[in-house]
């Protein structure tokens, strides 16, 4: 076997070359972790979470403060159950998205609706709170099905359909509607009731504000919000927030499943519209 050269005889001696090795095996596990690390860390436990206390998106009719009281407590029982650690960075209404693409925060609560454009760069949660618009009409409409819908005149607010242009139009001509503009949400409610119009498309917050306040026992909502906008955990799109995102997704589901969800919706005097099942095949 021929000699090592000079610059490699140190080489020969088994403990120098056996602790090159580990020195080595040391470095590539660095450098492993720092690549993995790039985005987020793989066991991060501690979040930043931006938020708007305002919800200026949301506009709720006066719930603001119901909606933030129901955050808080679903967002710590999350941390209960999963170990993970949450700490609010309250922002403006404009500064809100760019904390999160600047990685001021780790993750945002925001009204928004996933899209194929948007889920490229973000990662969403399941919805902590449904946003979107429903049908609400007189108490006494009978409503089984959409094909009851079918033909019927429906007040719209123009703030309503300036949001929601896109589904609402898709809605109104499956169904046939003949549509009336309001200027605000009490004139078509009150055209309602008076039997003017037979029901209203309106974002389901305001819409359970009403039925339960000014229009109680006068109006009822009859469908669950026909998009899936809503409250949501935001992040940016990388393997550790989809690790994340993942486990909180499961944290929110045994909540919805043991009741624990439900129990804090009717604590802060909010409505859980998924379990809003009208009777029939209900087909949008």
């Amino acid at each position: 076997m021929p000699d090592l050269p000079k610059s490699l005889k140190f080489l020969s001696n088994k403990k120098v070359y056996s602790s090159l090795i580990v020195v080595l095996g040391l470095i590539a596990i660095v450098l492993f972790f720092r690549s993995c690390g790039r985005g987020g860390e793989v066991h991060k436990t501690s979040f930043v979470i931006g938020r708007d206390s305002t919800l200026h998106t949301l506009q709720a009719f006066g719930k603001e403060r119901n909606i933030v009281a129901f955050t808080n407590e679903l967002m710590a029982t999350i941390s209960q159950k999963t170990r993970f650690h949450f700490q609010w960075l309250e922002s403006s209404p404009s500064d809100l998205l760019d904390n999160l693409i600047y990685e001021n925060c780790d993750a945002i609560i925001e009204v928004m609706t996933p899209t194929a454009f948007s889920k490229q760069t973000m990662i969403f949660s399941d919805i902590l709170l449904q946003t979107g618009p429903v049908v609400a009409m007189s108490v006494n409409e009978n409503f089984h099905s959409f094909k009851d819908l079918d033909g019927k005149t429906i007040g719209l607010n123009w703030n309503t359909l300036y949001n929601y242009n896109i589904p609402i139009q898709a809605f109104i001509n499956d169904h046939h509607l003949t549509v009336i503009n309001y200027s605000t949400p009490l004139q078509a409610f009150e055209a309602m009731v008076k039997g003017q119009i037979d029901g209203v498309i309106m974002e389901a917050i305001r819409v359970y504000v009403l039925e339960n306040g000014l229009y109680k026992d006068k109006v009822k909502t009859v469908t669950e919000p026909f998009t899936s906008e809503g409250l949501r955990l935001i992040a940016l799109n990388n393997k550790p927030n989809e690790m994340f995102i993942e486990t909180f997704n499961k944290a929110l589901e045994e909540l919805k499943k043991n009741g624990e969800y439900e129990a804090m919706i009717n604590k802060w005097g909010l409505v859980n519209l998924s379990e809003l099942q009208p009777e029939g095949n209900v087909q949008l």
